[in-house]
């Protein structure tokens, strides 16, 4: 079973309180007279693990994004063994790394030596580590202790691209990003002191610009409708564009909308789901709020939105499940439990 590396870090910089750790040089494997360098790594992009089940018996989620010789780390460790549901923890930091030689492990596959340097919280730590790629996955050491280099892979965790700096091998990919936020909230946002806005759907819109999977500097706005503050019948705020391709976090196209602005999922489905899947698992908040009571036109009902997202008492939702490639990716319900916790689809506005 994994050390859990990245959790373990955390952990150490958080309660510990340690400046740093440099680990043996000598790893007890063969190295090789062809030291690698970063960009014959190919690493720059995002790369999220499959759901593991990690030493203290969570399901976890590691992710790395690179660029250049700088990276973020994170972690997201779950009670539930698809990596859903509430969060248990989570972390992230950031730091350099540099890379060495190329080394044979003692099965006999061939690794780079890969030192990374992280901060977090004022702290910083040292980690000599091993990477594999292979295409658009990689492979980390195989983690015995913190204090030395690992002399085999870690099999069980597998990081896989999630984001690729040229999303088409033509150049001809033109859309726009849809994601899922990583935070939840209630169904009323409206009355959130630490959003801003004049409405429920002005403060969900203030929710997807400050969330954590925000890829860009671009204004996102919430897929959410009240019939008044927002509304797609009317084209009051609505948030999709006519006859444009919409693409998630890591690439995939998620479909191309109708001249009237819509998904086309009363009739059809579409080409992916919104939520990411990484290795058979999804990574992303599996309901999100979305209000539309038919997904034939994605209008609003009388009810279910949380009175225009503005209240948890004696309300109703509907929802979407980001997993989903019909209907139900944008109208479940409706339910009852306004104070339940689900994420949102924000949209790219162009």
């Amino acid at each position: 079973m994994p050390l859990m590396l990245i959790k373990n870090i955390f952990f150490t910089l958080s309660f510990f309180a340690v400046l740093s750790l440099t680990a043996c040089k000598d790893s007890g494997s063969s190295s090789s007279d062809n030291p690698a360098n970063i960009d014959s790594l190919e690493l720059d992009g995002t790369w999220a693990s499959n759901c593991y089940q990690d030493d203290n018996n969570e399901y976890t989620i590691d992710e790395f994004s690179f660029s250049g010789n700088t990276f973020t780390a994170s972690y997201r460790s779950y009670n539930d063994s698809s990596c859903s549901g509430d969060l248990i923890s989570s972390e992230s930091g950031s730091g350099t790394f540099s890379v060495g030689d190329t080394i044979t492990t003692s099965l006999g596959v061939e690794a780079v030596e890969i030192d990374f340097r992280i901060e977090f919280q004022g702290q910083s730590i040292e980690i000599l580590d091993l990477i594999k790629m292979d295409g658009n996955q990689f492979h980390y050491g195989l983690h015995i202790d913190e204090d030395t280099r690992p002399i085999e892979l870690d099999y069980e965790v597998t990081l896989t691209k999630l984001n690729e700096e040229d999303s088409s091998s033509t150049g001809s990919a033109v859309g726009l990003t849809i994601f899922v936020t990583e935070s939840v909230h209630s169904g009323d946002f409206e009355n959130d002191p630490s959003l801003v806005g004049s409405s429920g759907i002005a403060k969900a819109d203030h929710f997807c610009n400050n969330d954590s999977n925000k890829p860009n500097d671009s204004e996102y706005k919430a897929l959410l409708v009240d019939g008044v503050n927002r509304d797609a019948v009317s084209n009051i705020d609505w948030v999709l564009q006519p006859s444009t391709a919409y693409f998630r976090l890591d690439g995939l196209t998620i479909a191309t909308t109708t001249p009237d602005r819509i998904f086309d999922v009363a009739f059809g489905n579409l080409e992916n789901s919104p939520g990411r899947e990484v290795n058979g698992f999804f990574v992303d908040t599996n309901y999100v709020f979305t209000g539309i009571v038919d997904s034939g036109d994605f209008s609003a009902g009388d009810a279910g939105h949380c009175n225009q997202w503005s209240s948890m008492t004696n309300e109703s939702y509907l929802y979407g499940r980001m997993w989903n490639v019909g209907d139900g990716a944008f109208s479940v319900g409706p339910t009852n439990g306004c104070d339940n916790k689900l994420g949102l689809y924000c949209v790219e506005q162009p």
